[in-house]
């Protein structure tokens, strides 16, 4: 086909941008619809259009990102995103599953007032074209909105409110723990009563939520680990401390900094480390490293660990295995790390009163 110089600057400009391209021109329209036509562009959305390659080349989130700001482009102050979208725009960290389903925005009167749960696993790719999910909570305050790079969104209670009641817990922590690392003025108290207030639209527990703001911990270094902390908590496990640090030989200025840490009421130190395949494949962890030198590292320093710092011991796990429930908790329990009743979920007396916490020494001993 020929070249069309205005289009491809068009597409370039968005690329750099970070968005699909909304052409508000009818000949630029109508150009890029025959692209699509032929195969050589792609309609993620009606009015938006993006490279083929490149969009393949984008996981969900950014797929959610570039589709999110086209959309405002195309319609400049028409929507509010909302849920996991709109975390997503705060820089929330948002697990890729959640945008599975499509764009989320504020819906009206006339809209779905039901929240589509996501499912369980998280999904390949988006759905072309993608659904626009308009989200109606009567309860809520339309002026409670906040403006991000010239973007509208929820406010951030109403997003996390939402995310929980769309998925499951670990899923719904990972968006906690990264809103309460972004936004560290999160107010507990208002997550809770903006939950009282749209439980029946929403059909949320309070108390879900309520675990959710008494598990959210900023320390949280990435979703995976959140999520292996949220089927720690689901399935009664003793919590860690998160990314402890341990004197470094070889570096005393960059101490060496772990996952989990457990330290047992009987002395025994269990730290566990969840390897994730950026660890070995993304040239800005690697370093230029091989994954032998990246071993033999690692080698060194649980050496160290347990030698020197009064670790016991220490176990690795994938996020593969977190996501087979079974194989976890067999993993955990041959670490050592102390389990409560089966199948406890998050310690907390969800009629309200204090929680009592089990008696970790008497169960160790």
């Amino acid at each position: 086909m020929r070249r069309n110089e205005r289009l491809e600057t068009m597409l370039a400009d968005a690329h750099a941008r970070q968005r699909c391209a909304a052409p508000h021109d009818c000949n630029l329209q109508e150009a890029s619809r025959r692209r699509v036509r032929n195969g050589e562009l792609l309609s993620p959305m009606e009015g938006l259009f993006i490279d083929i390659p490149y969009w393949n080349g984008l996981d969900q989130p950014r797929q959610a990102w570039h589709l999110a700001l086209g959309l405002q482009e195309l319609r400049p102050g028409k929507y509010c995103f909302d849920g996991p979208t709109g975390a997503m725009l705060m820089g929330f960290e948002v697990p890729r599953v959640l945008h599975a389903g499509g764009l989320f925005v504020v819906g009206t009167r006339r809209d779905n007032r039901t929240v589509p749960m996501a499912t369980s696993a998280p999904a390949r790719g988006w759905k072309v074209p993608a659904t626009l999910n308009k989200l109606y909570i009567p309860d809520d305050d339309p002026a409670e909105q906040w403006n991000v790079g010239g973007v509208v969104v929820t406010s951030p209670v109403r997003q996390l409110v939402v995310i929980a009641a769309m998925t499951d817990f670990p899923h719904a922590l990972a968006v906690f723990d990264s809103a309460m690392k972004t936004i560290p003025a999160v107010n507990d108290d208002r997550l809770l009563e903006f939950a009282s207030r749209s439980a029946g639209s929403l059909g949320v527990p309070v108390d879900k939520v309520r675990q959710l703001v008494d598990y959210a911990n900023p320390l949280s270094d990435n979703g995976g680990e959140s999520f292996a902390r949220g089927v720690m908590i689901q399935q009664g496990f003793l919590l860690p401390d998160l990314q402890v640090q341990f004197p470094n030989p070889d570096n005393p200025d960059f101490p060496y900094r772990v996952d989990f840490c457990w330290r047992l009421p009987n002395g025994v130190v269990i730290v566990g480390e969840l390897d994730g395949k950026d660890k070995y494949g993304d040239p800005v962890m690697t370093r230029g490293k091989s994954p032998a030198q990246i071993g033999h590292e690692e080698s060194r320093r649980e050496t160290w660990l347990v030698r020197h710092c009064g670790v016991t011991r220490v176990f690795r796990f994938t996020f593969a295995d977190v996501l087979n429930t079974e194989r976890f908790i067999a993993l955990l329990l041959s670490a050592g790390i102390p389990r409560c009743n089966r199948g406890f979920m998050a310690p907390l007396n969800c009629s309200g009163g204090a929680y009592a916490a089990p008696d970790w020494c008497a169960m160790i001993q």
